[in-house]
Parts: structure tokens; C-alpha cells; sequence
């Protein structure tokens, strides 16, 4: 079986046919809707696939992306579209599982099944605006938001609060600027120097030219 064939029988196993499917890098298939993607890595082993104990799932929101991607581009910091994540339960026994044909993906469809329609798909389903993106990050706890939101998550968490004007925009962005400022200050700070300017670029830009709505 060749990654080609791997590809197709996942797609087909999963029976997903509004998704397609693509070879991002060695190791890892994609599963791409519209802006939501579900990404599948493996290992090559002895002329078969294992799979790992968990997938991931994202999605990205224009609204957001497109803001931060502009950003991103002018300091030349690398930068992927993405919102929000969910990471599948784990089922650590796939590791170990080695698939030959087409039909050994039987071996693990049962969580494959499990983690890409029970997991990441209702993910997808639950999340169709930014303004439930925002209820869900008022309702976390700081610790806890990076599991939500993609990495960078502070300034997407910016535009976010700017988009809905909320009462603390504000405070927050300049909180903000303040951190990535004491970060681009200390001993090891020169890697944060472009997100330090980035930040404050994008505050600038929130504040004065974009327009929140609610």
C-alpha cells in the first residue's frame, strides 16, 4: 500500500465524502473542509502505516484570519490560519496496529470512526460563528484557553474582543502589549521582538480602524 492508497481507503473507510483529502507533508493526511481541517498523522513501518493515538481537528474564522494573516506576512513571522482546535480522545493501543491493505484499516475504524465523527466533527458543528467562539473563551479559564484557540491565542483573542466589543477590549489589549513588551525585553527577548511589534501594530489598527460589531 502506497500513501495514495492509504489516503483513499481512510476517506472511504470514514464515509466523509464533503471532505477531501490531502498530503500536507510526509507523515501527516489532511481531511479539508471549507475552513475546517482534520489532520491525520502516521509512521511508515516495514512497508505499513500506524496511526497515532489521536488526531486533531481545526477551524479557522476569515473574520480573524484574514486580519492576522496581513500581520503575520509584514514581520515575517511564520504563521498558520487557524482559530480554534480539538484535539480526539486518545486510544493509545493504534501505535502498535500496522496496516498493510485496505482492508487492515478495519483494524483501527472503529477509532478512527470514533475520533473523527464523535470528536472532531460535532467540534465543527457546535463552533459556526465567531460570536460562539467568544462565549466559549469568556467561559474558560486562562490556563485552559490555549486548548481553544490556536497558537498565537492572544491576538486572536484581541480581534475577537474587538469584533464584540466587549467591556474589557481594552484592558485586555493592553495587557497585551505589555507582556510581549516585557518578553521582547528580557535576556532571551530578541524572538519576540516581531510579535512584540506585531501586537502593537494590531491594537493600533483595532482601535482606529476596525469596526467592532456585536
Amino acid at each position: 500500500m502506497d500513501k495514495k492508497e492509504l489516503i483513499k481507503c481512510i476517506k472511504e473507510y470514514l464515509d466523509i465524502d464533503a471532505f477531501e483529502t490531502k498530503s500536507v507533508s510526509a507523515g501527516c493526511v489532511s481531511l479539508i473542509r471549507h475552513n475546517e481541517e482534520i489532520i491525520i498523522s502516521y509512521l511508515k513501518s516495514f512497508g505499513g502505516y500506524r496511526f497515532p493515538p489521536q488526531i486533531i481537528g481545526l477551524k479557522a474564522f476569515p473574520e480573524v484570519e484574514n486580519i492576522l494573516a496581513t500581520y503575520y506576512k509584514s514581520f515575517k513571522i511564520d504563521y498558520q490560519h487557524y482559530t480554534i482546535h480539538k484535539s480526539s480522545r486518545r486510544f493509545e493501543h493504534l501505535s502498535s496496529i500496522d496496516i498493510f491493505t485496505s482492508d487492515d484499516i478495519q483494524k483501527v475504524g472503529k477509532e478512527l470512526k470514533t475520533m473523527v465523527l464523535e470528536d472532531i466533527m460535532p467540534f465543527f458543528d457546535e463552533y459556526k460563528n465567531v460570536g460562539q467562539v467568544m462565549e466559549k473563551v469568556n467561559s474558560l479559564q486562562k490556563e485552559d484557553i490555549s486548548r481553544f484557540i490556536y497558537s498565537p491565542p492572544v491576538p486572536k483573542i484581541m480581534i475577537l474582543k474587538r469584533i464584540h466589543e466587549t467591556n474589557d477590549w481594552k484592558e485586555y489589549s493592553e495587557w497585551a502589549e505589555d507582556i510581549y513588551k516585557q518578553m521582547a525585553n528580557s535576556p532571551n527577548g530578541k524572538q519576540h521582538e516581531a510579535t512584540c511589534f506585531l501586537v502593537s501594530e494590531l491594537k493600533s489598527f483595532l482601535q482606529n480602524q476596525f469596526k467592532g460589531t456585536s
